[in-house]
C-alpha cells in the first residue's frame, strides 16, 4: 500500500528521480508518491528544510531516497544532486526517468 493510502503499482520500480522543493508542500507529496509506486529518488531542498526532508525520507524509506541540501539555483547544489542521481542511476536504473522541479523561486526583476 502507498504512503497515501492508496495501492501501488510499481510502475516506476527501477526508475530515478530528482525533486527538487521535495521536503515539504507538493514536493513532498510527489516524493510521497514516487516512494509508492518505486522509484528512487534524489530529494533536494534548502537547508532548513533539512530535519523535514529527514523525517520524510526515514518515514519512506532511506535506502531509495537521498536527500541533498542546498539552494537549487547554486551551481553547487545541482552538481550535488546530479552526482548523487548519477549513483542511483547505477544502483537501479540505465537513466534518469525523471526531474519534477517543485521549488519556489522569487522573481527578482532585473534593472
Amino acid at each position: 500500500m502507498g504512503a497515501d493510502g492508496t495501492t501501488a503499482s510499481g510502475r516506476l520500480e527501477g526508475q530515478v528521480a530528482i525533486v527538487t522543493g521535495g521536503a515539504s508542500g507538493i514536493g513532498a507529496e510527489v516524493v510521497r508518491r514516487f516512494a509508492a509506486e518505486g522509484a528512487r529518488q534524489v530529494v533536494v531542498g534548502l537547508p532548513e528544510e533539512e530535519a523535514r526532508a529527514t523525517a520524510l525520507v526515514d518515514d519512506l524509506g532511506g535506502d531509495r531516497i537521498l536527500f541533498v541540501a542546498g539552494d537549487v539555483a547554486d551551481p553547487g547544489t545541482a552538481a550535488r544532486a546530479t552526482a548523487a542521481a548519477a549513483q542511483r542511476i547505477s544502483e537501479a536504473a540505465k537513466k534518469l526517468s525523471f526531474v519534477c522541479r517543485s521549488c519556489r523561486q522569487r522573481y527578482v526583476p532585473s534593472g
